[in-house]
């Protein structure tokens, strides 16, 4: 299957580039991702017509299946109900190979989601006690203020495209998706069948820990 990607960050796309290159996933192609300027706060109709060039180009490389992320950023959604609103604008308009996925809140939720590998980065030193990586692991990333935890982590604050992009070439997607439920949302979306039941691999990940 090859899978093509509209991302409503201009930084986040080349960081998901990083991210999608340590994606394993069996007969599933991931081409580069595409910007688009969808905002959250905008209506289904909006945030399709904002994506609908970028439709034309990945349906002309022969894409089965478009994946569009788009931050939940302060809206009061449950991520669910937003993203299945938004897809039902695309199904309706002849786009049924289109799935929506919801950052909870934003990509940078992604990102402090393996704090483990966050330390890791060759290019910047990240302050993270583990009392911050724990409470991570038991309560999970969705939610939390994580640009402003990034900012806090490193001297000189977080560059969302500089750090994004650093910190994609490191992260364990395996780990982010442990702690992350709108990440395991994408991964069980492209196809990923670890996570075919995320709520019940959540569940017994937080137990083993």
């Amino acid at each position: 299957m090859k899978i093509g990607v509209i991302a409503d960050g201009q930084a986040e796309v080349a960081a998901l580039k990083e991210l999608f290159r340590r994606f394993n996933i069996e007969k599933v192609t991931i081409c580069d991702p595409l910007y688009a300027d969808m905002q959250p706060h905008s209506t289904p109709k909006q945030i399709l017509k904002a994506a609908e060039g970028r439709l034309a180009i990945l349906n002309g490389r022969g894409c089965n299946k478009i994946v569009v992320l788009i931050d939940r950023e302060t809206r009061q959604d449950c991520p669910g109900n937003m993203a299945q609103s938004i897809a039902s604008a695309f199904h309706a308009n002849g786009h049924q190979h289109v799935n929506v996925v919801v950052k909870d809140r934003a990509f940078e939720n992604w990102l402090v989601a393996d704090m483990v590998s966050l330390q890791a980065t060759a290019a910047r030193k990240y302050d993270i006690r583990q009392g911050l990586i724990d409470r991570i692991r038991n309560s999970g990333a969705d939610n939390m203020s994580a640009i402003n935890l990034l900012d806090n982590c490193v001297r000189g604050g977080y560059s969302k495209r500089r750090d994004a992009i650093e910190i994609c070439k490191v992260v364990d997607p395996i780990e982010v998706a442990r702690n992350s439920r709108s990440f395991r949302r994408l991964m069980r979306v492209m196809g990923d069948q670890r996570y075919l039941d995320q709520s019940k691999l959540r569940d017994n990940a937080v137990k083993s820990n």
